[in-house]
């Protein structure tokens, strides 16, 4: 967790701040580390399996019940010393991992706790009289998922939650191998944690902040090792929430509750508000996830006709994503019906909207509580009312250039 307070602001040079944005070399040697701690209990385990997988080989061809027990025993006390030695190596990599800024912004345990700092932050927000200031007071961070991280914000105005999703992670792991895929995830923390603390005790607009994550996130470069995952797609998702929307939506609750005859017609609860601040931010994400994935293929596609690396880049990503027969059928719909990028990207957009929307209705249809239901679906009317529609900036060329680099 990454907890920013309101402390006197040093002043710093430029070089100073991009290296504290972005300090690949630190990210090398922290990785590095960590990876050299693991091979070393991949060694340990892979001794002890190789013996015990001995004795159990010789134990299956053999019918003496005595000298299974010498055996056994002889396993243990030649092999105690592995179990020692893995305690205190997973002992070491617990410390390194509490040392990394990674899980400082991305230890899963703190999705709870990001829950509890919201919680508090929303009725603190009910208690104070809000002043017409966008200070920013703090900005917490957290990994909330396997590819998915969360921004809170609290400004003198309200609360602000921003939700990003990372694309493609399976095709990082599938290219780089795990060890990839735990890379893309650590750059990822280091690039939201080194630009949200960038902007600390500050006025300035959240769209401001978000576009300073993807602008990083578009010039980021793994390390020589990882050179090959240069050539993938490194691209996030956002979605946004503030807690001005609770009064839309509570307003438009009660009136649900009373057209519906509901007796509960008691306020939204602060654990509501709560779900609800991320719900928006989370839909919103999952939509802006669909459209550019839908437009990053689309142009893929077109550009697959007449050149071969561009195919199979289309079909490398294509692999990757799920029900792709209804994605290739959005795109030739969206290709056939016009030649302006424009107008293909609103239909694109049309198209993602309408899977979040079934998507969701879904969800809310598996509610038993009808209260719950009637919740949500006044917040997805929300989150479909205020979708950013902008359309992704997808240089296909130069990621067609960068897959012919060896």
């Amino acid at each position: 967790m990454i907890l920013f307070n309101n402390s006197k602001k040093t002043e710093r040079t430029e070089d100073e701040k991009k290296d504290q944005i972005m300090d690949i070399k630190q990210i090398e040697s922290d990785i590095s580390e960590f990876y050299n701690k693991s091979e070393r209990m991949r060694e340990f385990t892979l001794e002890a399996f190789e013996a015990f997988s001995e004795l159990e080989e010789f134990i299956s061809s053999n019918k003496n019940t005595k000298e299974y027990r010498n055996l056994i025993k002889t396993f243990f006390e030649e092999n105690g010393k592995y179990s020692f030695r893995l305690k205190v190596f997973l002992g070491e990599i617990e410390k390194t991992i509490k040392k990394l800024s990674l899980d400082e912004v991305s230890g899963l345990q703190i999705k709870k706790l990001c829950y509890h700092h919201l919680t508090n932050l929303i009725i603190k927000r009910e208690n104070i009289e809000k002043s017409n200031s966008s200070n920013i007071n703090g900005i917490e961070a957290y990994r909330y998922g396997g590819d998915e991280f969360v921004v809170v914000i609290d400004r003198n105005i309200g609360v602000e939650v921003v939700f990003i999703d990372l694309m493609y992670l399976n095709y990082f792991n599938e290219i780089g191998g795990h060890r990839g895929g735990d890379q893309t995830i650590y750059a990822s923390s280091k690039i939201i944690e080194g630009t949200v603390n960038e902007f600390k005790n500050k006025a300035i607009k959240t769209k401001d902040i978000i576009d300073k994550i993807a602008s990083n996130f578009n010039n980021f470069k793994f390390d020589s090792n990882f050179n090959i995952l240069n050539k993938l797609f490194f691209h996030i998702d956002i979605g946004y929430s503030n807690d001005g929307e609770l009064i839309e939506i509570e307003e438009k609750f009660q009136k649900e509750l009373e057209n519906n005859n509901i007796e509960n017609r008691s306020p939204l609860t602060i654990e509501e508000k709560r779900e609800i601040l991320v719900e928006l931010a989370d839909i919103r994400s999952d939509y802006q996830k669909k459209a550019s994935k839908i437009f990053f293929l689309m142009k893929l596609y077109k550009e697959s006709e007449n050149n071969s690396m561009a195919k199979n880049i289309f079909d490398g990503y294509a692999s990757f994503t799920k029900k792709i027969n209804n994605i290739k059928a959005i795109i030739l719909k969206v290709i056939e019906s016009s030649d302006n990028e424009d107008i293909q990207f609103k239909k694109i957009s049309e198209e993602a909207e309408k899977m979040i929307i079934k998507i969701n209705k879904i969800m809310i249809s598996e509610k038993t509580n009808q209260r719950g239901k009637l919740l949500y679906e006044v917040v997805l009317s929300q989150a479909i009312k205020n979708l950013s529609k902008k359309k992704p900036e997808i240089d296909i060329n130069n990621i067609i250039n960068k897959w012919g680099i060896d």
